[in-house]
């Protein structure tokens, strides 16, 4: 038995999704100077982001945020394994992409990747998904031995 469910874990990377992507419109300088982002940006020696005031790619960094944090609410809505079905495929390709990232921005130096706010990104995104994964991984487990143990009983 999970502590938390499956769409709990979803629900909880939509709001963090929309949070940064809010944070980074409302206050850009106060996501760059948080403690979590100096601290591995600077235990992984990246250097420091260093946001412009109106910088308009934060705007648009932001839409690609809180959008990427909408497009998982739809699948909640079903009732079903249809959501486990999805995720159990979708957060394994997540999980690839955000490891290539953070390992790309750590051993290249990337003047657009290579910094502390993109690797701690990173490293949240893949905390996350695989909180989700093993969470996913569990309730499809126990879906499959209610349906054996239903088949068995009849």
């Amino acid at each position: 038995m999970a502590v938390i469910s499956a769409k709990t874990a979803i629900l909880f990377r939509s709001c963090f999704l929309w949070s940064f992507g809010y944070m980074l419109v409302a206050n850009p300088k106060k996501v760059t100077g948080h403690p979590l982002v100096v601290l591995i940006g600077q235990a992984m020696r990246l250097p420091e982001l260093e946001i412009q005031k109106g910088d308009p790619l934060v705007g648009l960094l932001a839409i690609c945020l809180i959008t990427g944090g909408l497009s998982d609410i739809p699948l909640l809505a079903v009732e079903g394994s249809s959501y486990l079905t999805v995720n159990s495929v979708v957060v394994p390709i997540r999980l690839l992409i955000f490891f290539a990232v953070t390992g790309w921005c750590y051993l290249d130096y990337n003047p657009y990747l290579s910094n502390g706010l993109v690797f701690a990104y990173g490293f949240v995104e893949i905390v996350i998904n695989f909180c989700i994964y093993v969470v996913v991984r569990e309730e499809k487990n126990e879906l499959v031995g209610q349906e054996v143990r239903k088949r068995h009983g009849e």
